[in-house]
């Protein structure tokens, strides 16, 4: 049987973008290819997942 590249984009409300870490590192386990959204990429990367140091920029 083919090998089926399964993709999954992630979307929520920026409060849960903390857990987006977590739940991508499972799904990359299972093969899934997981994008998220670039604020949850910059929070990720500056680990700072406050959501009043971002709110403003995205409003």
């Amino acid at each position: 049987m083919k090998d089926m590249n399964k993709t999954i984009f992630l979307c929520a409300s920026m409060i849960f973008y903390r857990d987006f870490v977590e739940i991508k590192e499972q799904l990359v386990v299972k093969r899934f290819t997981v994008k998220i959204p670039y604020s949850a990429r910059v929070m990720k990367r500056n680990n700072d997942f406050e959501v009043s140091h971002f709110k403003g920029v995205y409003t």
